[in-house]
């Protein structure tokens, strides 16, 4: 089975055109995982922008149709190029329906000398004193068997306040963490809402939009990220869920933002 580092990366067809091969084996439902899509069109972004001065800073993106296993083809724009910020869009289809769009800045860094962050760091030891989860396989998403777990709280279904935290990597260690890796581990872990509702409802990403904050270089590669995972508020069935990634240095690395809708 294709690990993370295979699948996030597309072949290119032209200059702003790419084809991304979807393997069997990350299926999230009915669809694949969003983290891969949205990671992979990440990636297809920054080779096409190609400029090492410019990092991607936020990124959003709307999942309105269900990707399958098979051949999506990417389709980029460049929306401006200024002096220090570009914008990019891309198009993911599969045959002649358009199934995710995304919205890219990438920016210089900006001759600021204040650094500052007023969102508290979560509380952990060494990773390594976690032990890995085993997810019950008839009822976890299939693209979860990609990913090793190590829940600190908020299991499934278990009751209480929406929230969940613990340590997540893939199985198979990645040789590229760049903000494409980020994008794909930000979706890995389970819904928090999750955590709140008595049974397994199927349920959907409609609206995805992540903020880069850190690198991830000198984590070491076999290192986890920290997920820290909280539902803000659900009605009608649409839940606003946040979620921030965490090095284990306790750098911010992301804070990424869904909307969810519980399907039924």
């Amino acid at each position: 089975m294709a690990g993370l580092d295979t699948v996030l990366d597309t072949e290119s067809i032209d200059d702003h055109k790419y084809l991304l091969r979807i393997p069997e084996g990350w299926e999230q439902g009915a669809s694949t995982f969003g983290g891969l899509v949205i990671g992979a069109m990440v990636r297809a972004m920054t080779r096409t922008l190609d400029d090492g001065t410019r990092s991607l800073r936020t990124l959003n993106a709307e999942l309105i149709g269900a990707v399958q296993a098979g051949d999506a083809i990417l389709k980029l724009r460049t929306l401006r190029q200024g002096n220090a910020v570009s914008a990019l869009s891309v198009e993911c289809s599969q045959g002649d329906e358009l199934v995710v769009h995304a919205v890219g800045i990438f920016g210089r860094p900006r001759p600021f000398d204040e650094t500052w962050r007023e969102l508290p760091p979560p509380v952990f030891g060494p990773w390594q004193e976690t032990r890995a989860a085993e997810l019950d396989a008839s009822i976890a998403p299939r693209f979860t068997r990609q990913f090793e777990y190590r829940p600190i709280f908020g299991a499934p279904f278990e009751g209480g306040s929406p929230r969940c935290e613990g340590w997540v990597r893939p199985r198979e260690i990645c040789s590229i963490r760049d903000e494409a890796y980020i994008s794909a581990i930000a979706d890995a872990w389970w819904l928090a809402a999750m955590v709140k509702l008595a049974s397994p409802r199927p349920a959907a990403t409609l609206c995805f939009s992540i903020d880069f904050h850190s690198p991830i270089e000198g984590l070491g590669v076999e290192a986890p990220l920290y997920h820290r995972g909280y539902v803000s508020a659900l009605s009608d069935g649409y839940a606003t869920e946040v979620r921030e990634l965490w090095g284990q240095d306790g750098r911010l690395v992301s804070i990424n933002r869904q909307v969810v809708v519980i399907i039924k």
